[in-house]
């Protein structure tokens, strides 16, 4: 008989979201987003956000792991994605949790209101290779639909 245990712990009940430390920003200010990971945990997670390259400043030292992750063995921005796969320690890979994957700072370059969003279309090699040699799953297509919107001004 399945318990409702058996039911959650299935790998499709893991949702990625965008949370940002604040909805707008002042041109010139940055502001972080982070990557939250909630229902069931995983050992590894492939991550691609859309962003507008007109909006926002961003290089790849910016995005750094988040709690519930150990590593990032792959981080990459270009053509207006954010790219990161995280991993958690390979020593004690049953030790999965939710919560931060990883964050990234944004600087805002010009004034307006744009959204980032998972791509959950991407498939990027490196990534996938990663995620598939520690038994990860492909969680971007449970990101479907993430968007947020910021707000970026000249006099919040």
């Amino acid at each position: 008989a399945m318990t409702d245990k058996d039911v959650t712990s299935d790998a499709g009940t893991t949702t990625l979201s965008l949370v940002p430390a604040s909805e707008t920003v002042k041109v010139g200010e940055q502001v972080k987003v982070s990557v939250m990971l909630s229902g069931a945990a995983v050992p590894a997670t492939d991550i691609v956000i859309n962003y507008d390259p007109a909006f926002f400043a961003i290089s790849d030292t910016d995005i750094i792991v988040g709690s519930a992750f150990k590593s990032i063995p792959f981080k990459k921005v270009a053509n207006g994605k954010i790219n990161a796969s995280a991993l958690v320690d390979l020593n004690n890979p049953s030790d999965v949790k939710t919560g931060e994957v990883v964050s990234f700072t944004l600087e805002a370059l010009k004034a307006g209101s744009t959204e980032l969003s998972f791509d959950v279309e991407s498939e990027i090699d490196v990534q996938k290779s990663i995620t598939s040699k520690v038994g990860g799953i492909d969680t971007l297509k449970n990101a479907q639909g993430t968007t947020c919107l910021l707000y970026t001004s000249r006099c919040v």
